[in-house]
């Protein structure tokens, strides 16, 4: 979500955009009104859609990954599409773009083919077209992936192995962390600042842990040179593809630091057994909102185990509520969840009803 505008999409083969004011001039009007009956824009696609990213650079611009493993820049002014990145060979569930101001144009996505894969949206100016600048090999389905918000070259990633590993891209040879905590796949991972980030797990739990490094490399991140002194190291500048960087990730032994000492604290109080529900982190650093398969949404202050709020889509409206939940909510979950403002939330259920919610803290 960009300022002004927010998309959803999924199953449907559409993405759908709106503006936040529209949204909430609507419910000013009719307040039992949840869903927005009039989109901005629309765009029809061919394949179902995993996971969305604004770019910051180009506000209009919005990246999709979907399930047969393409990720595609569409332009949500014009409904057209302006790059397609075609690499993975199976499906992908994530896709963001770098928060950096210097390496904005910078993309990543995960897949089930165990591959993060690093693009960029200038993709002629790197050398490679519409290939990837970069490519990690996970050994495991990735799930999630987030940049650090302060620097281009730390990236978290979160897979199936129930694991999260956080990255310098200088260094993409082996992990800086692997955390390791959650008993199930992580279904996504946020950074909460440059030092604090939050992992989902399908174990029903919400983990924070400390990514504060104890040193840096003084090496600058180039994808421009990463790409060329792969083609080098690879010998052949004809377009053969860029070498595969196996990362220590077996269950054999990783060489990484492996560690669970770095978990600050675990979350719980939401349901989470099999759905993708969302995970966000307010801007301001204290509060991490999750969705739950009782069809709500879950609202933590990282410094308590225990959600201090929570909203239920069963209930007509915006109002709060306490954390007692009626577990008949009819299959439903929530399934995703962004921040607009330190006290504002947008939320989405998969029966495709939207609500804003403020939780005036």
């Amino acid at each position: 979500m960009d300022q002004t505008m927010f998309a959803t999409a999924g199953v449907s083969k559409r993405i759908e955009f709106y503006t936040f004011t529209d949204i909430c001039d609507r419910t000013a009007a009719n307040q039992n009104e949840e869903r927005p009956r009039i989109t901005r824009a629309q765009i029809k696609v061919k394949s179902k859609i995993s996971c969305l990213s604004f770019s910051r650079k180009h506000v209009s611009h919005i990246a999709a990954s979907d399930y047969e493993g393409v990720v595609t820049i569409w332009d949500a002014e014009t409904s057209q599409s302006i790059l397609k990145f075609e690499e993975h060979d199976k499906r992908c569930w994530t896709v963001e773009y770098c928060r950096c101001v210097d390496n904005m144009h910078l993309i990543a996505s995960g897949s089930d083919d165990g591959a993060v894969k690093i693009w960029s949206e200038s993709g002629i100016s790197m050398g490679g077209g519409n290939r990837s600048v970069m490519e990690i090999q996970m050994r495991a389905n990735v799930c999630c992936i987030a940049w650090s918000p302060t620097t281009a070259h730390d990236i978290a990633i979160g897979c199936a192995d129930h694991k999260v590993r956080v990255y310098d891209l200088r260094r993409p040879h082996e992990p800086l962390y692997t955390l390791s905590s959650h008993k199930k796949a992580v279904s996504y991972v946020k950074y909460i600042s440059s030092s604090e980030l939050c992992s989902a797990s399908t174990d029903s739990s919400v983990c924070i842990w400390d990514v504060k490094k104890t040193h840096d490399h003084n090496a600058t991140f180039d994808p421009y040179n990463i790409y060329h002194n792969q083609q080098q190291f690879q010998g052949d500048d004809n377009g053969v593809p860029l070498p595969k960087m196996e990362t220590n990730n077996g269950a054999d032994g990783e060489s990484d630091l492996v560690s669970s000492t770095r978990l600050i604290r675990t979350l719980t109080g939401h349901v989470n057994r099999k759905n993708f529900v969302g995970l966000a982190a307010s801007s301001d650093g204290k509060s991490v909102a999750c969705g739950s398969e009782t069809n709500e949404l879950f609202v933590y202050n990282k410094n308590f185990s225990a959600p201090v709020a929570t909203v239920s889509f069963d209930t007509p409206g915006n109002d709060m509520k306490s954390s007692s939940r009626d577990h008949n909510s009819g299959n439903h979950f929530v399934s995703a969840v962004c921040w607009s403002d330190e006290s504002t939330l947008i939320s989405a259920n998969s029966k495709g009803r939207i609500k804003i919610v403020s939780l005036g803290m």
